[in-house]
């Protein structure tokens, strides 16, 4: 029985041990920062359709390309998280247009818990 435990505790903490905490927790953030991480998932999701070159065409005429057009995005509608516009169309809550859009797969939850944690924090442009 005690070699049972100690086989399984190696087996166990073994798996662990080439892991570091970023890949374990990747969302775990200090700060989140508009240049370091939220443009990145505005970029790989949403400027195919909301950059400035083809918002007009694709968008609905909606851009995310600049921080003046996120900010005025996220300040379109309610005042908590869930009811923001930004927020609510890519967590994709009821009542909201899903986004990136019905083709497309949902933005990874780590992109979008970065998303509110920013918004909470006043979505600082830094």
């Amino acid at each position: 029985m005690k070699y049972i435990f100690y086989i399984m505790s190696i087996i166990i903490f073994s798996g662990c041990e080439s892991e570091n905490l970023e890949e374990l927790y990747p969302c775990k953030e200090q700060q989140i920062s508009y240049s370091k991480d939220i443009v990145p998932i505005l970029q790989q999701n949403c400027y195919r359709c909301h950059s400035d070159n083809n918002a007009d065409t694709f968008g609905q005429s909606i851009y995310l390309e600049n921080y003046a057009d996120v900010v005025f995005m996220i300040e379109a509608q309610g005042t908590t998280v869930e009811e923001r516009l930004v927020y609510g169309n890519i967590a994709q809550l009821p009542g909201f247009v899903p986004m990136p859009g019905a083709s497309l797969p949902k933005i990874n939850e780590c992109s979008i818990q970065k998303m509110r944690i920013w918004i909470e924090e006043g979505y600082p442009n830094n």
